[in-house]
């Protein structure tokens, strides 16, 4: 049986408003002093969030702060 080198490839949209990540920023909005935070200082946040979850070796961390960046790109 030969296999073939090509992975086809498929476009996937992740919807924002039903985002993993959403959550996690929410969380952020809602502890106190965060309510006033910017956009960009609340995805700082987030991202400094998962990296401490990755950290403490919450492995589905790795996969949220992948599609974070994901996210940020697109």
């Amino acid at each position: 049986m030969e296999l073939s080198k090509d992975i086809p490839q498929e476009k996937v949209n992740f919807n924002k408003e039903k985002s993993i990540l959403n959550d996690i920023a929410q969380e952020t909005k809602e502890m106190p002093g965060y309510s006033s935070l910017t956009e960009e200082e609340l995805m700082e946040k987030v991202e400094n969030i998962l990296l401490e979850r990755i950290k403490n070796g919450e492995k589905r961390a790795y996969f949220q702060l992948g599609l974070f960046y994901h996210e940020q790109v697109h």
